[in-house]
């Protein structure tokens, strides 16, 4: 299992996942995985593994300590671009979750957004990008963080 306890002499094993010592209500699997609900924190994650014959064969692992991250939240109504010569200039708040922001751009509003045009450490509340070519340009901008990835782009 994912925390390396093992009940060896049991063909049978039966698994009870832990979060914080309570037990996690159906997390009976062999592996768990933390919901993508879980609120942001870190959390002391076990397992017991048990015999299912019931041949007094069980074990509680450690506690492991495994750390949620939330991510970004959207940048928001706070987004401005500006012209500036031959440089936009986008400005924006802080947001929670965003070790740094990114402004991607793409010739269709629908696009993929992977062309990324810059990038700011977390705490900037703006960058100056030069003004790509072409006639019709859309732009995204999104906290991210290096857990998550970016968050919802505006």
């Amino acid at each position: 299992d994912a925390l390396g306890s093992y009940c060896t002499a049991c063909s049978s094993l039966t698994y009870q996942w832990r979060e914080n010592g309570a037990p996690i209500p159906g997390a009976t699997m062999l592996t768990h995985v933390v919901p993508s609900t879980q609120p942001a924190g870190t959390y002391a994650y076990s397992v017991d593994v048990g015999c299912a014959a019931g041949t007094g064969c069980s074990v509680t692992s450690d506690p492991v300590p495994v750390d949620v991250v939330a991510p970004p939240v959207a940048v928001g109504p706070t987004l401005q671009v500006n012209r500036a010569a031959a440089d936009l200039v986008f400005t924006w708040t802080d947001v929670a979750g965003a070790d740094d922001y990114v402004v991607y751009s793409s010739p269709t509003p629908q696009g993929t957004f992977t062309s990324e045009l810059g990038a700011a450490g977390s705490g900037a509340t703006g960058l100056t990008v030069p003004i790509p070519a072409g006639d019709i340009i859309y732009f995204l901008v999104a906290g991210r963080n290096p857990i998550c990835g970016p968050g919802p782009q505006r």
